[in-house]
C-alpha cells in the first residue's frame, strides 16, 4: 500500500467531536449508544471519543486503570458493536 492510500485511511473526519465518560449520558454506555442512535443526533458528531471509565480502575475516572477488562457495570462488548 502506498504512503498516499495509509495517509488517506488514518484521516480523521472533520467536525464535532463528541468526548463523554461512558456513564456520563445515562449510566452505561448503551444509554450514549442510544442516544447517539436518534435520528435528531444523525450527522451531528464525526467521532465520539469515549473516556478511560470502561476498563475497570481506581477512583480517578479512568485514567489508572488497574485491569484492562471492560468495566461490566458501565459498557459491554455488545455496546461497543454498536457505536458502528
Amino acid at each position: 500500500m502506498n504512503a498516499q492510500k495509509l495517509s488517506d485511511q488514518r484521516a480523521l473526519p472533520n467536525g464535532v467531536m463528541l468526548n463523554a465518560y461512558p456513564d456520563s449520558i445515562g449510566g452505561q454506555l448503551s444509554n450514549a449508544v442510544s442516544l447517539l442512535k436518534r435520528p435528531e443526533c444523525h450527522g451531528a458528531f464525526s467521532l465520539f471519543y469515549l473516556l478511560p471509565t470502561f476498563f475497570n480502575s481506581d477512583l480517578d475516572r479512568g485514567f489508572s486503570i488497574i485491569d484492562y477488562e471492560l468495566n461490566g457495570d458501565l459498557v459491554s462488548p455488545k455496546d461497543l458493536e454498536d457505536l458502528d
